[in-house]
């Protein structure tokens, strides 16, 4: 049996919110100063649309938790609702205030850099160092990409190999080439991957 971890927040969590959206559940955190981290649960293929709730057996003990501990504040509820327009094709870009001061200085450079790729468009992790000033850096470059707290904010999801490969995804391939689909990326080849959403096409109601 494969050990689990249980996740950590970032110091200074004042509130959260839970979002069902077509590639799962999303987990979101705020502070004093903005969203701080997202988390991110796979939907159980067994239930239902009607089944998915924020109590929901399928979601983590500790997400509950944190839902039954922490309130929602406007932080969270802007991005929820900037995430359900995005999911349905009505937004490419988000305009959220993002606190990333829980990473060193390379990483939270890293991170703005990121936020910096456009909408159906993708950057090798050689482009990205070279974007940062170094293109030495690459495998330090893809170290603070995997440790991005605000993916999809900040989207990490763009940075492929320099062969076109997919690479690695916190959030697993699965989910990196959805969201790629998405946003309508094209292939070396110029092929536009266009995904409309399985069964599951609806979102949550964004909290209140």
């Amino acid at each position: 049996m494969r050990k689990t971890t249980t996740p950590t927040l970032p110091p200074d969590v004042t509130a959260t919110a839970h979002l069902l959206t077509p590639i799962g559940h999303l987990m979101l955190f705020s502070g004093n100063l903005g969203i701080k981290k997202i988390m991110h649960q796979p939907r159980g293929s067994h239930l239902t649309q009607a089944d998915q709730t924020p109590d929901s057996v399928e979601l983590p003990v500790q997400w509950k938790h944190w839902l039954d501990r922490f309130a929602t504040d406007n932080f969270v509820r802007e991005a929820c609702r900037q995430l359900t327009e995005y999911f349905d094709h009505q937004r490419n870009e988000f305009d959220l205030p993002l606190d990333l001061s829980q990473g060193t200085p390379f990483q939270q450079a890293v991170w703005k850099t990121l936020r910096d790729i456009p909408f159906g468009q993708t950057l090798s992790y050689k482009e990205l160092a070279h974007k940062l000033g170094n293109e030495n850096k690459i495998r330090a470059v893809g170290t603070a990409n995997g440790r991005n707290p605000l993916p999809l904010f900040l989207p990490c999801h763009r940075v492929i190999g320099s062969n076109g490969s997919l690479t690695g995804f916190a959030w697993g391939l699965g989910v990196k080439e959805m969201l790629l689909r998405h946003e309508g990326y094209r292939d070396r080849q110029g092929k536009q991957l266009r995904l409309e959403w399985p069964d599951y096409d609806q979102i949550s109601q964004i909290p209140r």
